[in-house]
């Protein structure tokens, strides 16, 4: 191995440590009271040291929400069953999303912190790693342009907005279940009677009539 090469590792392995000290961190103080201190002092860095690989505090949140994006990307493709139709696998990833949320409480938390931040003050190179192959969203366009041409998928709808309506539908329900809890027990409605019901719709929607 070259010394550039060499350099090349142990900067993306310093990088990494960051970000891993950066999950503890908004773990246990969250994302909003959380401060590029907190990472530093759990990195056992420099805060300047943690400044040469992220220029904020939201490049950071920014990080952990593409990792969080790479993991689930890499679970729904792995789910994705070729005998089965678009309707179908649609279902398959609604059920992987929520078994992701469910495991991974701060990239879910990161996701939904992310939804309503602007992307404007983030680094470039993060941002096309999302767009590239970070998330999950290409490949839930490509299914849904599949379902189309299966003919189970209506077609006077684009498919990125599809995709983008289901996955903020999920999204806000899964927020609903994890920190709203108590309205649910008002109602002596589950978890899973919410979840049963939200497939249903959204299936209903996307599914093209059978004239």
């Amino acid at each position: 191995m070259g010394i550039l090469e060499r350099k090349e590792r142990e900067k993306e392995q310093r990088r990494n440590d960051i970000i891993d000290a950066a999950e503890r961190v908004f773990l246990k103080k969250g994302f909003e009271n959380a401060t590029v201190d907190h990472v530093a002092e759990e990195a056992e860095l420099s805060k300047g040291t943690v400044y040469l690989y992220f220029n904020s505090k939201e490049e950071l949140h920014f990080a952990i929400n593409l990792r969080g994006m790479e993991i689930l990307n890499s679970l729904i493709q792995q789910a994705y069953n070729p005998d089965k139709d678009a309707i179908a696998n649609l279902e398959i990833m609604g059920m992987i999303f929520i078994r992701f949320a469910e495991e991974h409480q701060i990239f879910f938390s990161a996701m939904l912190h992310f939804e309503s931040k602007s992307l404007e003050n983030i680094d470039k190179s993060l941002t096309n790693r999302l767009l590239e192959d970070g998330s999950p969203i290409p490949f839930l366009v490509k299914l849904i342009d599949r379902g189309k041409k299966e003919g189970t998928i209506r077609e006077d709808l684009n498919s990125h907005l599809i995709v983008k309506l289901l996955w903020s539908q999920i999204m806000g329900v899964l927020q609903f279940i994890f920190y709203k809890k108590t309205i649910l027990e008002m109602f002596k409605v589950t978890p899973d009677e919410v979840l049963s019901g939200l497939f249903e719709i959204l299936k209903n929607g996307v599914r093209k009539s059978i004239s």
